[in-house]
């Protein structure tokens, strides 16, 4: 594969918009591989496939949560208002800003009882 260090840095890069930033992120790697061969272009395709899909949906997931405690089902509907409200833009910032929110609210508002 011709450009290994520009294509990963390309999609490490783009892979911090979740879900998405994956499959992006293969795009300029697909035509690459098909100047070589059609079989190397499915091996990259399987690849970012299968390493995106174990990055995006096993380990994100358990480091956010075990980090900040978000639960996944609570970014992808922050992520989709983000977007509806802010666009493409707004799914960039849509993790760290759900982590700072909750992090802020644990911090002020809700504190543990005062032991005595």
């Amino acid at each position: 594969m011709p450009l290994p260090f520009a294509l990963g840095l390309i999609a490490a890069v783009i892979e911090f918009v979740p879900y998405l930033g994956a499959f992006v992120s293969g795009v300029p790697a697909v035509p690459l591989a098909l100047g070589q061969s059609t079989t190397t272009a499915w091996i990259v395709i399987a690849l970012y496939v299968v390493v995106h899909g174990i990055d995006g949906y096993v380990v994100i997931p358990l480091v956010e949560r075990r980090a900040v405690r978000v639960a996944p089902g609570l970014t992808i509907v922050v992520q989709v208002i983000m977007f509806l409200t802010a666009g493409l833009l707004g799914v960039f910032v849509a993790d760290p800003l759900t982590a700072s929110v909750l992090v802020l609210l644990e911090r002020f508002y809700i504190r543990e009882p005062v032991q005595g």
